[in-house]
């Protein structure tokens, strides 16, 4: 599993500079996406939220905006150097309310009800134990999250 979680990460790491690039392409048809997520999770003011294989910042950039100053989001990436494109991203749009931060979903351990919704857009794909996955996110979700 190691070696898989290795091979994925790299592969993502060799694309980071396209993402970056071609971000406002890729926005044209992510937005959508983002869109309706955020309106299925019914992300509200004050907020907390965990975003999972946040890539450069999609959806979490949006959620931020959402959540508004009071609320928190954290987005979690394997990949340092999409990480880098979401945090300065953030900091152009003066986001100072979203945190991103390296971590495997496969292994991730946060604070039990720490969050009061976790989006997970294209991440689950990249997952062996989904259902191990799930569990965690569930537990990091606060009661009626």
């Amino acid at each position: 599993m190691a070696r898989e979680h290795d091979r994925i990460r790299d592969e993502w790491q060799a694309v980071a500079g396209g993402w970056r690039r071609w971000e406002p392409l890729f926005q044209s048809f992510t937005w959508p996406v983002a869109l309706r997520m955020t309106a299925v999770a019914q992300i509200g003011a004050g907020q907390r939220v965990l975003d999972v294989g946040c890539g450069i910042g999609d959806p979490t950039l949006q959620v931020a905006v959402l959540v508004g100053p009071h609320g928190r989001v954290l987005g979690i990436d394997l990949v340092e150097d999409m990480l880098t494109t979401g945090r300065e991203r953030a900091a152009a749009l003066g986001l100072a309310h979203v945190e991103f931060r390296a971590a495997d979903i496969a292994t991730l351990e946060v604070p039990p009800a720490s969050f009061d919704a976790v989006l997970a857009r294209w991440s689950l794909i990249y997952v062996d134990d989904v259902s191990g996955a799930l569990a965690r996110l569930r537990r990091a979700l606060d009661a009626g999250g």
